[in-house]
């Protein structure tokens, strides 16, 4: 999966470590989908996919990954090529995301993503 941090985060950890800026990070975080890669903003979100919080298990190295399953209930009928991660489950700030292979659903669809499929590594 082709990943990276949204220009939100880049800014925001910069800002953070190297000129002490106050930052909060969110006590949850809500994956999204999209189709098409959301690039640095969080673009091509799948209108009618309500985001749902994501559970991690601890960072090991540059690695994090789910601990529990995730899913989508009631898709709208579309093609998932990428997934996202938010700041909150509306609206929010786009925190990162990365292609996926491409998935149909159709309309009333669960779309789900096993524990561990979900991946985020900073290199």
């Amino acid at each position: 999966m082709a990943s990276s941090l949204s220009a939100y985060m880049r800014h925001t950890i910069l800002e953070h470590c190297f000129r002490a800026q106050p930052w909060t990070p969110p006590t949850t975080v809500y994956f999204s989908l999209h189709s098409a890669n959301p690039g640095l903003t969080g673009a091509h979100e799948i209108a009618g996919a309500v985001r749902q919080p994501i559970s991690w298990a601890e960072a090991v190295d540059n690695l994090m990954t789910t601990n529990a399953a995730l899913s989508v209930p009631n898709m709208p009928s579309s093609v998932v090529a990428a997934v996202g991660i938010w700041d909150a489950e509306v609206n929010g700030h786009f925190m990162w995301g990365g292609d996926t292979t491409n998935k149909t659903v159709n309309t009333g669809d669960e779309a789900n993503l096993g524990a561990g499929d979900l991946t985020v590594e900073i290199t």
